[in-house]
């Protein structure tokens, strides 16, 4: 597998950074969803236009 150096040499489409940003919810506030965002190492895509399937 190629490193990542390797690929931005070869791609100009690719960036090292990762801009998310986050909002107030039901959950908790902005820096809440950001920790958790943080602490779990995972940001899951979403379509806020559509209703979350249910699980099954």
């Amino acid at each position: 597998m190629p490193s990542i150096e390797s690929l931005l040499h070869r791609r100009t489409d690719l960036s090292t950074f990762v801009v998310h940003f986050t909002r107030e919810t039901a959950d908790g506030g902005a820096i809440d969803n950001l920790k958790a965002i943080l602490e779990d190492r995972a940001i899951e895509a979403r379509d806020t236009a559509r209703p979350t399937p249910s699980p099954g």
